[in-house]
């Protein structure tokens, strides 16, 4: 058993849990942030923190943004190059779902080619610079 440092940063179920938390208190923008925390944690971790970060399955913290978390978890394995979980595949989405964690009005300003393949696949319209800039 190899013990991995997450160096205090919060998990792919962490998160989740934390989402559901702020949608619940009516806070879209806290669970906004919260999300695109996590996309900076993962980002700035070496390949064997992203794995401890994403191995454990959340909890399902709402259609659009168990998505997104799966989604962008894809995404930075790949980036870093360890084995997607398992539970990530088999979150699928919903590709005709349209959905983003801002205003829905603001879904049709979002240029769907600039969406990473691993979200728009899911139904989350999420452009990349917006991941990048997290």
């Amino acid at each position: 058993m190899i013990v991995v440092s997450t160096h205090g940063l919060p998990t792919a179920a962490d998160t989740a849990e934390l989402i559901r938390g702020y949608v619940s208190a009516g806070d879209q923008n806290a669970a906004t942030e919260t999300l695109l925390q996590f996309t900076h944690n993962l980002r700035v971790s070496d390949p064997l923190t992203v794995a401890a970060l994403t191995i454990d399955e959340p909890s399902d913290a709402g259609a659009g943004w168990a998505w997104s978390i799966a989604g962008i978890v894809e995404l930075e394995c790949e980036r870093v190059g360890v084995p997607i979980p398992e539970w990530v595949a088999e979150t699928v989405g919903d590709p005709e779902a349209r959905w983003t964690p801002w205003a829905p009005e603001l879904n049709e300003l979002v240029d769907v080619t600039r969406v990473p393949d691993a979200l728009r696949r899911r139904g989350v319209l999420i452009e990349a610079g917006e991941l990048e800039s997290a």
